[in-house]
């Protein structure tokens, strides 16, 4: 009897295993689907169901190049939240695969499927709309929160190249623009005192032919005040003397009726107001405390960055009524 019992035990073993030999193996990779087997080992693609409808072309979609597709997209009770023939325009989706400028579900899964194919996706909502409160693109009621969605996909197009425009030589900008009223602001008196001080012109020769440049308040409309720039010559005039330009007399800036024009051009790297080096790399500054009437001076090109109580940082407004006084 006790033969026996063993030898029956035995065999229901030696059974059991037949029958574990005879099971499919094991799904590691995620859920398979109709007609896809998921052999991925990514974690999302592993949470992302695929049921092909219908089969396309050999050719993968790659990640990196632009892809075209269609999809409804429902909640898992049937609701449509989305359509892209039902839409505006009736468009197709189009996005560069992998490039995270769609639902992380589609960047998932396109790699895994062709041009053609037509397939049903169940998606996770973290890789859907999420928790994210958005209203559904059909209208009606909001997606509720963290719903898994389901996708009807038609790959359209992938594997395009996302195409290269040449680009043309862009017009040169400054932030001084030509022909412009402008107002010259020093920013160290609005950094340090408040003080709200502008390059301004003396109505008073200081001698024949020459006005001094000083600082002073804002005072609206004051044409003293008001700065243009010529580009073509890169002379620096006033709105009160428009036929004056910039000049320098010694270290002090002034304007002057020289028939010689002085070229100026405002370094929008270092927001300072400066010539060109080929004409003795000349900056506008001042020395001291910044406070009205304060003179306007120059200096080698750089003084102020590493000289104590020398100051060069300006900005520029535009003026609210474009004067025509230009020089």
């Amino acid at each position: 009897m006790k033969t026996f019992a063993i030898s029956a035990a035995v065999a229901a073993f030696l059974g059991g295993v037949d029958a574990i030999k005879t099971r499919a193996a094991p799904d590691v990779y995620g859920p398979n689907g109709a007609d896809y087997e998921n052999v991925s080992p990514d974690y999302d693609v592993s949470r992302i169901g695929i049921d092909m409808v219908k089969k396309g072309s050999d050719t993968k979609c790659k990640v990196g190049d632009w892809t075209t597709v269609h999809y409804v997209a429902k909640l898992k009770d049937g609701r449509i939240v989305s359509d892209t023939r039902a839409e505006p325009g009736n468009m197709p989706k189009v996005f560069a695969l992998g490039a995270h400028e769609t639902f992380k579900c589609l960047d998932n899964a396109l790699p895994l499927l062709h041009q053609g194919d037509k397939a049903n996706l169940s998606c996770p909502s973290f890789q859907a709309w999420g928790d994210a409160y958005t209203q559904a693109p059909l209208g009606g009621e909001p997606i509720p929160l963290g719903s898994d969605i389901d996708f009807e996909l038609e790959v359209v197009e992938c594997n395009r190249t996302p195409t290269r425009i040449s680009q043309v030589n862009q017009p040169v900008t400054t932030t001084m623009q030509p022909g412009k009223c402008m107002y010259l602001h020093f920013t160290k008196g609005e950094e340090h005192t408040g003080n709200d001080l502008l390059l301004t012109v003396e109505e008073a020769e200081y001698k024949k032919g020459s006005k001094a440049v000083y600082l002073d308040h804002k005072l609206a409309d004051d044409p003293t005040q008001q700065w243009f720039w010529n580009e073509s010559t890169g002379a620096f005039t006033n709105a009160a003397n428009p036929k004056w330009s910039v000049g320098m007399d010694g270290s002090n800036l002034s304007v002057t009726d020289s028939k010689s024009v002085q070229k100026w051009f405002y370094n929008s790297e270092d927001s300072i107001m400066q010539t060109n080096t080929n004409d003795g790399g000349w900056d506008v500054v001042f020395w001291g405390s910044p406070k009205p009437w304060t003179q306007v001076e120059v200096a080698t090109h750089g003084t102020s960055w590493n000289t104590e109580g020398c100051s060069s940082t300006m900005r520029i407004e535009y003026c609210h009524v474009h004067s025509s006084k230009s020089g």
